[in-house]
């Protein structure tokens, strides 16, 4: 087995190529030595894995049979590689969940404790940013979607809302599954109580001020706990800061150039056709940015080979 293991390789890339002369140029080596392996693996293994013709190679039938343990092996070498090299370069697991505000709150949140409780090195970063950012440059589309267009004076109030409330949950709202994990029950009271002593007299101000007033203060309300918040995890759970900057600093980069990216576009023209040319283009700068990453570009990359290989199991 030992001995096959190189055959084993320079056969699987040669199935999956169906070319010798490219499974060659992948492999680094030549063709006659490519020719050689399959041929010394077909010896060992007292049976032909492949047909060969003028357009490349063909699997037999024992080839198939074959080919499918062989593929299932190097994938999950590859993927043992992957985790390996991200637990390396991150020092530490890394989860990334893309959910919206509202299900991020009421259900995904809630169900965080226990994972959390098992896995207490690792740190979840959540891509709500340019959902919420999405959101507050596109207001006036998502308000003309959602509730229509008489209702396009709300516009702002749910553009602002979504970007706050964003905000909140990336560095606030995650904090309290994360000192109940701890053992910490205490600490989600206190900060609750906290932002509703600075809620409370700041809504009753503003709404004396008039109903814009109170919104922009009840969405900049959302945000009061972010400082503290990092004070507060650092002290009580001894999570630096600087790790959830290091995590989130690519979707921060990703998303401003979005955001700069969607102003631009917005000067052209206001109208829906334009709108959501617009926003497919955006998502194709954010994606195409945050793939300069490395680590963020393996990530992308891992997701849609684990998707392929599960549609290929399908």
């Amino acid at each position: 087995m030992n001995q096959n293991l190189s055959l084993y390789r320079i056969f699987y890339t040669t199935a999956r190529t169906g070319n010798i002369s490219r499974a060659a140029e992948e492999l680094f080596i030549s063709q006659p030595a490519v020719s050689k392996s399959i041929s010394r693996l077909e010896q060992s293994l007292g049976t032909e894995l492949f047909t060969r013709s003028s357009r490349g190679v063909q699997l037999t039938e024992e080839g198939e049979l074959l080919y499918s343990h062989v593929r299932s092996a190097f994938q999950t070498l590859e993927s043992a590689e992957n985790q390996l090299r991200i637990r390396r370069e991150f020092g530490m697991g890394q989860l990334r969940i893309g959910v919206s505000s509202t299900l991020c709150k009421y259900i995904l949140l809630p169900c965080l404790k226990d994972f959390v409780k098992l896995h207490p090195h690792l740190r979840v970063t959540m891509f709500l940013l340019p959902m919420g950012s999405g959101v507050f440059l596109y207001r006036a589309l998502a308000t003309d979607i959602i509730l229509g267009s008489l209702w396009k004076d709300a516009a702002f109030i749910i553009g602002i809302t979504a970007i706050t409330f964003a905000i909140r949950t990336i560095f606030v709202s995650f904090n309290s599954e994360v000192y109940r994990a701890k053992g910490k029950f205490y600490m989600p009271l206190c900060v609750q109580l906290i932002d509703l002593a600075i809620l409370i007299p700041t809504c009753i101000s503003s709404s004396k001020i008039g109903f814009e007033a109170l919104v922009y203060a009840r969405a900049l309300i959302r945000m009061d706990m972010v400082i503290p918040g990092f004070i507060l995890m650092y002290v009580v759970c001894k999570i630096k800061p600087s790790d959830t900057f290091r995590n989130l600093w690519p979707s921060f980069v990703s998303t401003g150039v979005m955001f700069l990216t969607a102003l631009v576009l917005q000067r052209f023209s206001k109208s829906v056709a334009w709108s959501i040319m617009s926003i497919a283009c955006c998502v194709v700068i954010y994606f195409s940015v945050i793939c300069l990453f490395k680590n963020e570009r393996s990530n992308i990359f891992g997701f849609i080979k684990q998707y392929c290989r599960h549609k290929e199991q399908m």
